[in-house]
């Protein structure tokens, strides 16, 4: 029985992180471009597999600082 990550949860948490960086490209992209980053998200994370999952906090940190995972 391993750990889940619901790929949704993790598109919920960084959604504050992509609006910040969506002001970056023009508003007729932004749509679109947002759509491609939430499907980046969903494709990696079947892609990973998680051993050391790091704690809520650890991750909320990560997303809002860039941290590196230890």
């Amino acid at each position: 029985m391993g750990n889940k990550i619901d790929p949704l949860e993790v598109i919920e948490l960084m959604q504050p992180k992509i609006k910040k960086l969506l002001y970056q490209t023009s508003i007729g992209n932004r749509e679109d471009l947002e759509q491609e980053l939430n499907l980046l998200i969903i494709t990696s994370m079947k892609k990973i597999k998680f051993k050391n999952l790091p704690s809520f906090s650890k991750l909320i940190s990560l997303v809002e600082y860039g941290e590196k995972v230890s």
